[in-house]
């Protein structure tokens, strides 16, 4: 129970590590307006909030479907490169920029779009 309970306090603390760092990141290349804030924060945590909803619909599941899903998910996640795809989250893209809303364009680039 502690491993489990150490495993949740490091992730959560992780991801509230990053959080501010790539929202203060790309808060200029945006102008600056808090709409940019605002859209980081909301976007960090509905990430949260899916990583939850899939560790509940996992924790339904057998041990052997549990190893599937996971499986199947790095699967689905080494099919688009990912790894190009970090690299534009540097800079925002053309279509990121060419975007009139905020919301828009920060989402865009958080999602590496």
């Amino acid at each position: 129970m502690l491993f489990y309970s150490l495993t949740i306090f490091l992730s959560a603390f992780l991801l509230f590590e990053v959080q501010p760092v790539i929202a203060k990141m790309i808060l200029p290349w945006f102008g600056g307006s808090s709409a940019v804030w605002s859209t980081c924060m909301l976007f960090f945590q509905l990430v949260l909030l899916l990583g939850y909803a899939y560790a509940h619909w996992l924790n339904k599941l057998a041990p052997r479907r549990q190893a599937i899903a996971h499986i199947s998910l790095l699967t689905v996640s080494r099919l688009r490169p990912f790894a190009r795809r970090a690299l534009m989250i540097l800079r925002p893209s053309a279509v990121a920029m060419r975007a009139r809303n905020p919301w828009v364009r920060t989402r865009r680039t958080l999602l590496g779009w």
